[in-house]
């Protein structure tokens, strides 16, 4: 990423989080504008498994998730102040994502409590006729799959949710608004979720190698906080403008 794209990241992010004044839902906004190199390290990113080995890098301001053989780094970040999640309290997730390799079972993105207890587990899986699919599960394997097939190198929209009351987890796909098409999975209720989670995962099959590449992460406890409305687009991007005129007149 050259310099012009970084600074506009940055800026993105900056007046992002300067909105979260305005719309208090909006948690996090993550747009990994880092020096390339280790994601832990940087902002409150911490590892909770793996630490070390394989660690996720970051590149041109996105991170890379890397499943495959031996031990692998699992990160999270846990935002200070409005988790974690009590009584009546959802949260909501959403990231950009571009996979490659191969469409083998394997979950790279979750909601976490503490270092081990993980919510909405966000799946890579196999998909008749298509590259892939995203499923969505509690345990080792997803409980639901998305019904259209993916296509790998392809950057998606996902977004995924969980009810403190109910324990349900829903999860989208490029989606419109919360009315958009989506998969439920019963989860279990009453978890304190403190924050979102990647994972890189031993792979059964050394052979087998699957990459995701993780961009733009948004937590808020509306829908609308994790999928910035328009009108929010319109605010960010209309700072942009200035902060563009401004640079301008200063090099006049």
């Amino acid at each position: 990423m050259n310099l012009l794209n970084t600074g506009v990241k940055f800026c993105v992010a900056s007046l992002a989080l300067g909105a979260s004044t305005v719309n208090a839902a909006l948690i996090l906004s993550e747009t990994f504008s880092y020096a390339d190199g280790n994601l832990v390290g940087n902002s409150t990113w911490a590892a909770h498994s793996g630490a070390g080995n394989t660690p996720i890098q970051v590149a041109s301001g996105a991170i890379t998730l890397l499943q495959g053989a031996g031990s692998r780094e699992a990160v999270n970040i846990k935002p200070i102040g409005l988790l974690p999640l009590a009584a009546g309290g959802k949260v909501y997730a959403s990231f950009d994502v571009a996979v490659s390799g191969s469409s083998s079972n394997v979950y790279f993105a979750h909601f976490i409590s503490g270092i081990s207890v993980f919510d909405a587990r966000v799946f890579v899986a196999p998909f008749l006729n298509s590259d892939y699919t995203i499923g969505l599960g509690t345990g080792s394997s997803p409980t639901s799959t998305w019904e259209t097939g993916l296509t790998f190198g392809t950057t998606y929209k996902i977004v995924v949710s969980y009810d403190f009351e109910t324990g349900a987890t829903n999860l989208w796909v490029n989606p419109a608004s919360e009315i958009s098409p989506m998969i439920s999975v019963n989860g279990t209720t009453l978890r304190a979720i403190e924050g979102f989670a990647f994972r890189q995962a031993r792979q059964a099959n050394p052979a087998i190698v699957n990459t995701q590449i993780i961009d733009n992460l948004m937590l808020g406890t509306t829908f609308g906080s994790a999928i910035p409305e328009p009108s929010s687009y319109a605010a960010i991007f209309g700072g942009l403008a200035l902060a563009g005129v401004m640079a301008r007149r200063r090099r006049a």
